[in-house]
């Protein structure tokens, strides 16, 4: 079922636009969060992120702090994209969209970790994939979108927006 659902995520994220290879993405350290050439206000923060990723997974360490670590993914026009959530020591991971009108989880497992370093090609490819098609999502107006009304407003109202 997890596959299917990750797979099910995959086609319809690349069925928004069709992809070509560019270059790969980008991943500062320091991720500013405030992007002014974005045409909506429908940016999700990095703060919204923890908080998401707080409820999820509540455990915290020894010192108190949230046992999970955030990436951001920044595209070519310093967007950030979409961020991938791993919790704990290998109990799993998100990829979430940082445009609130998609839908939130792109992809996820209850096992293992994710990170941009793999071997295999196609899980990169896919996500450079993925990455284009949200850059596109990004910079355009609600009416462009391949979603309905209700399903934007059911996509915003996830992280407390009208």
């Amino acid at each position: 079922m997890k596959t299917i659902r990750l797979l099910f995520t995959a086609l319809i994220a690349c069925g928004f636009i069709s992809c070509s290879h560019e270059e790969p993405l980008d991943n500062p350290e320091d991720n500013n969060q405030i992007e002014p050439h974005v045409l909506n206000d429908s940016f999700v923060n990095l703060r919204q992120i923890e908080d998401f990723a707080s409820q999820v997974f509540p455990q915290t360490r020894g010192n108190g702090e949230h046992d999970f670590s955030i990436n951001p993914i920044i595209g070519d026009n310093a967007d950030t994209l979409m961020y991938i959530i791993n919790f704990g020591e290998g109990d799993g991971w998100k990829i979430i969209s940082a445009d609130c009108r998609t839908p939130a989880i792109i992809a996820e497992s209850e096992a293992g970790t994710f990170t941009l370093a793999s071997e295999n090609q196609s899980v990169r490819l896919w996500m450079d994939c993925i990455a284009q098609d949200l850059s596109v999502i990004r910079h355009s107006e609600n009416e462009a979108l391949i979603f309905s009304r209700d399903q934007i407003a059911a996509n915003m109202a996830f992280w407390g927006r009208s």
